[in-house]
């Protein structure tokens, strides 16, 4: 459903230019990288290597409409508090941070395009995609994947030697990293944040979420018994706004009743098999007092996911100071697109090859 069925490309080592060294301080190292994912598509974002042996490995997502930067503390945004690629490689942890296509159209489209002018990339990537059986989440869903090769690889990491792989992901991200846990066994735990909840109203959500066939057979709580019994951690926390074009409910940072992730928490603890308490005994469902928000990354859902990774303390340290004047090696609107241009072209190769075999 995902289309997450084409070859990977071989793992490699990050590609990491000296122009690609954004800044430094006392704890990490922020790195422009990119890997590859297939022919002519690149994953792309940052990478945070703390300057002490690392204690695991996380790909962190950012939502659809936010960058890998403001993720990790190098551009305005979110709060210092909410910047958790940053304060996981302040944990210790090295950290990829993969840049997403953003949901929300142009701002000024040009008015002589043409009317796909006015999607998103998001929506673009998925018309494009959906008829030949490829999706934008199952693209960076493999984009994901790609990453955790590259983290394997390195240094002939297995599932069985020394650090583990987790996933973190906020709305758009949390998406991709719950979907990404599900479909891969080296993910040892995922952190779900703005995203995890019952999918009944999934026509309401953006076009880029629909999936042909999916509610047939999957809601949430059917995705996360694939990721049992490894570690699931769902924090409740305000989602991002979903307005735009295919989003039939106006834009909003609308919240989810928390009543309905709980119920949908739980049915995944009860459709595991009673008696097998190895099932769930790794999810954990985390919001504020009395059922509030929280987070996104907060001190409770981080030292949740450190501890499933095997990383034992009571409370996450707290944020250091930034770096001063980082460089930008890749300016977010260039990076976005070419991560489109990139998938278009390798979604129209694909129904080349389609025509040609018919």
């Amino acid at each position: 459903m995902l289309g997450a069925i084409d070859a990977r490309a071989a793992a490699q080592p990050l590609d990491v230019s000296e122009a690609g060294r954004l800044a430094e301080n006392d704890l990490l190292r922020w790195e422009y990288v990119r890997w590859p994912v297939f022919e002519g598509v690149w994953g792309e974002g940052l990478y945070l290597r703390p300057k002490t042996p690392p204690v695991a490995f996380v790909v962190a997502l950012p939502d659809a409409d936010q960058t890998p930067e403001m993720l990790a503390g190098l551009a305005p945004g979110m709060a210092p508090e909410r910047q958790f690629a940053r304060r996981l490689a302040e944990q210790g942890c090295e950290v990829l941070a993969p840049a997403l296509l953003p949901r929300r159209p142009p701002a000024s489209p040009n008015p002589a395009s043409n009317a796909s002018q006015l999607l998103s990339p998001r929506d673009r990537i998925t018309r494009q995609a959906f008829p030949l059986g490829r999706h934008v989440l199952g693209y960076e869903v493999q984009k994901v994947l790609a990453g955790v090769d590259v983290l394997m690889a390195n240094e002939g990491r297995t599932l069985t030697n020394r650090l583990k792989v987790g996933v973190a992901g906020y709305g758009e991200g949390g998406l991709i990293a719950f979907y990404s846990a599900a479909l891969d066994a080296r993910i040892a735990a995922a952190m779900v944040s703005g995203y995890f909840d019952s999918r009944r109203a999934m026509a309401d959500e953006p076009l880029s979420r629909n999936l042909f066939g999916f509610q047939r057979e999957f809601g949430d709580a059917e995705i996360a018994t694939l990721i049992a019994p490894r570690a699931l951690i769902v924090e409740y926390s305000l989602p991002p706004e979903l307005g735009g074009v295919g989003v039939s409910k106006p834009a909003g940072p609308e919240v989810a009743d928390y009543s309905s992730v709980e119920a949908e928490f739980d049915r995944a603890r009860a459709l595991l098999k009673p008696g097998e308490s190895s099932g769930w005994v790794g999810f954990t469902l985390i919001s504020g007092t009395e059922g509030m928000a929280t987070g996104p990354g907060s001190d409770r859902a981080l030292a949740a996911l450190l501890k499933a990774l095997g990383v034992s303390l009571d409370q996450p340290k707290p944020s250091g100071p930034l770096p001063e004047n980082p460089t930008n090696a890749s300016p977010p609107d260039a990076r976005q697109q070419r991560q489109f241009d990139q998938l278009e072209q390798f979604t129209r190769r694909l129904g080349q090859q389609i025509e040609r075999g018919r």
